[in-house]
């Protein structure tokens, strides 16, 4: 048995709207009309379930890239300290030959 539907309401729609009602599935004007707006209102939920749950992930992700990027940053910096003690040692390695061969 059908629900009751106590509330009378009538609508202007532009020919578009009435098409888009029209061509949705269903019996008649009311039951297609009711059946897109409980979809869309569903869909609508479901979206935006969706939208929190991409937050989410982006949030993590952008936590995840910060971590990746603090540690190339501190990995840069060792790099540069190691640099700056090669060039050290080189030059104490030249210094030394140097050394050696004035004797």
């Amino acid at each position: 048995m059908a629900a009751t539907k106590p509330i009378n309401k009538s609508v202007r729609l532009s020919e578009q709207i009435y098409e888009i009602v029209q061509s949705y599935p269903g019996e008649g004007f009311n039951n297609k009309f009711e059946s897109l707006i409980l979809e869309a209102f569903v869909a609508e939920n479901e979206r935006r379930k969706t939208l929190v749950d991409l937050d989410k992930q982006i949030a993590k992700s952008e936590k995840e890239l910060r971590d990746i990027k603090n540690k190339i940053k501190s990995g840069m910096s060792v790099l540069d300290r190691l640099n700056s003690l090669k060039q050290h040692i080189d030059s104490l390695d030249k210094s030394l030959h140097d050394f050696v061969s004035q004797k």
